[in-house]
């Protein structure tokens, strides 16, 4: 791969400010482009199907959260019908960052008074790597147990399909979307990018898709040849499916993860 000489960054707007001051702090040149945009499901009649699930919080074994957003978004709802939350229900959720935002979340409204498990490594940011960890596959662990999963419109389901293989009751509880912000496409062109000296971080799948969009739209000459920083192998493996042809994965989203691939990275073009 080239050197690197910017690394765009294309989280939503609102978690922009961690991986960029992470970046700046060795030095490295950032542009901002979010290409993923969060909002809440606002029709009445989603609403009022999370407003049915919140009141059944107390029917489940176990809650997991698959992301930030989606804790932020559960809590917003949970807080309106459980002034105590109910004891009983175990926590879980993908990713270091997710579980600190929980436990943080869980703390100011109740107190820390509740089960959230921990991972054993921390550093596990995948579905798959919470199946195997919290070791959730194990039909004896949820066999005839009912699991609600909050997360966003749409997505995997893999969680869904390796628990309820399991044997358990599973449903998911989805809050809000995932879309491609208005301002993509102006701010792309605007960043005059340049294929053969700028990285684009990427965090998601979502995300890829959108950035792949938007290079399509605006006709990008090279676009292929575009260096990615990408979170796993999956998404590394999209990226080649969709015509990118320099791609790096870390081992997991985590920030610290992304960081040390692209550290080696930079190293290694020196």
């Amino acid at each position: 791969m080239a050197t690197v000489n910017r690394v765009f960054i294309t989280r939503p707007a609102h978690q922009v400010q961690s991986w960029q001051a992470r970046l700046a702090q060795q030095g490295i040149a950032t542009q901002t482009i979010p290409l993923l945009e969060i909002e809440p499901v606002s029709d009445a009649q989603s609403q009022q199907k999370i407003k049915q699930q919140i009141l059944r919080l107390d029917e489940q074994a176990c809650i997991i959260f698959v992301s930030q957003n989606a804790v932020r978004f559960a809590f917003e709802w949970i807080e309106q019908y459980w002034p105590q939350f109910p004891v009983q229900v175990e926590m879980l959720c993908v990713g270091k960052k997710t579980q600190e935002v929980l436990q943080q979340t869980f703390d100011k409204l109740y107190c820390g008074v509740g089960r959230i498990r921990s991972v054993d490594d921390a550093s596990a940011m995948t579905s798959e790597a919470l199946l195997q960890d919290m070791a959730l596959a194990s039909d004896e662990t949820v066999q005839h147990k009912k699991i609600m999963i909050f997360r966003g419109v749409g997505g995997r389901t893999t969680l869904q399909e390796s628990l309820q293989s399991a044997g358990a009751s599973v449903e998911h509880c989805e809050l809000y979307w995932r879309k491609l912000p208005a301002t993509a496409h102006q701010s792309f062109v605007a960043s005059q990018i340049d294929v053969s000296g700028d990285l684009v971080s990427v965090f998601s799948g979502e995300t890829l898709h959108n950035l792949y969009q938007v290079v399509q739209q605006n006709a990008l000459a090279e676009w292929q040849q575009l260096q990615l920083l990408v979170p796993s192998e999956r998404v590394k493996q999209l990226a080649h499916e969709l015509g990118f042809k320099q791609v790096v994965s870390a081992h997991n989203a985590s920030e610290a993860s992304m960081w040390q691939r692209l550290e080696q990275l930079i190293s290694s073009t020196e």
